[in-house]
């Protein structure tokens, strides 16, 4: 979202949870925010709390007068499809995640009010339609992620791996949350493989460290697993980076790895190919749609530690293959998540609404 408002050709207005570097960066941006806490509390645990979310939601309505809003994740999605319903204004609602059959009445209902819905991948625009009813199809749209890509300069680079006692390894990275359903053990697993062959590969894991107890437990398996593994030494975990530091963490590695056993649309590997870094990633869902379409990185099923090993040293070990890979990748990202050309789609679908019925 931030790189569509960067380039936005409309005036925007963000309500979002204040304080922290996304109202910095909004603000940055000459963004007007209005500051609010979103699912902080369950409607059994607190009603009154989503009461004065709701009238606070529907004063910023009434203040800002918007040709429409945009629901960008589902926290307090009911209240927030409610406010804009009685107001009077369309919704453009964002599917970030694979989609899967709403069971509850209020999200069916939620998910039909938006005039339009915007995929992220064929994939998840394909688990949409499946479940819409055809008179309401044409609300379905595929926009893959925009970027806005920064050229991470060398000395940038060099502090980085500085930073890190980086030195001459060679780096295999994953970006991202410390969450069970990414499989990070994979990349340790394929590490200990890669090493056998590969004295000097080296698992860097940028990312993670929100203090949650599942994350911290999360974290000292995967330590556990590398120490028992013998190859502790060679797994660094950087922790939470600003995005300007895990630009650079990405523009030091040799390859991108993404094992994940789901993902809508892998925003990790775009991010990657913008640095004209080569990817192996899971061969699923989103991953696979943009891997095979841009020929950036190689595919390995989920959780299968020695194929991903196998991509993994063949990138490794012919440079030129990784360099051709990650050009590709690049020039992919250039073409198709352009944020110029992102803006332009995504006011087409803010236009649409205004035609269409509710």
């Amino acid at each position: 979202m931030l790189a569509l408002l960067q380039a936005r050709r409309f005036e925007a207005e963000v309500v979002c949870p204040g304080g922290g570097d996304l109202e910095r960066e909004l603000q940055r941006l000459g963004i007007t925010v209005y500051p609010l806490e979103f699912g902080k509390y369950s409607l059994r645990q607190n009603p009154l709390w989503h009461l004065v979310f709701y009238r606070r939601f529907s004063r910023f309505l009434k203040r800002s007068k918007p040709d429409v809003v945009v629901i960008n994740l589902d926290g307090n999605a009911p209240l927030v499809t409610l406010a804009a319903v009685r107001a009077g204004v369309p919704i453009v609602r964002f599917s970030r995640f694979e989609f899967k059959p709403p069971t509850r009445w209020i999200d069916r209902w939620c998910w039909l009010k938006a005039r339009a819905i915007i995929c992220p991948s064929e994939l998840v625009k394909q688990q949409v339609l499946s479940w819409l009813p055809p008179k309401l199809q044409s609300r379905a749209h595929r926009l893959y992620e925009a970027y806005a890509n920064c050229q991470v300069p060398p000395e940038a680079n060099v502090a980085f791996r500085q930073a890190w006692s980086l030195g001459d390894d060679r780096i295999i990275g994953y970006v991202g949350r410390l969450h069970r359903g990414k499989r990070i053990e994979t990349a340790i697993e394929a590490l200990a493989s890669v090493r056998k062959q590969i004295g000097n590969a080296r698992l860097l894991i940028v990312g993670g460290d929100n203090g949650s107890p599942n994350e911290r437990a999360y974290k000292l398996e995967l330590e556990q697993l590398a120490a028992g593994l013998g190859i502790r030494e060679a797994v660094s975990f950087t922790g939470y980076c600003s995005a300007e530091a895990m630009t650079a963490a990405i523009a030091t590695f040799d390859v991108c790895m993404l094992p994940s056993e789901s993902e809508s649309f892998g925003m990790v590997l775009m991010e990657a190919w913008a640095q004209s870094v080569p990817t192996v990633a899971s061969d699923v869902s989103g991953c696979r749609e943009i891997t095979l379409a841009s020929g950036g990185g190689k595919l390995a099923p989920v959780g299968d530690a020695q194929k991903f090993a196998e991509q993994l040293m063949e990138l490794l070990v012919n440079p030129q293959t990784a360099a051709d890979m990650g050009l590709k990748g690049q020039a992919w990202v250039d073409q198709n998540c352009n944020p110029v050309h992102y803006a332009a789609q995504f006011e087409s679908v803010m236009n649409s609404c205004f035609s269409r019925p509710s």
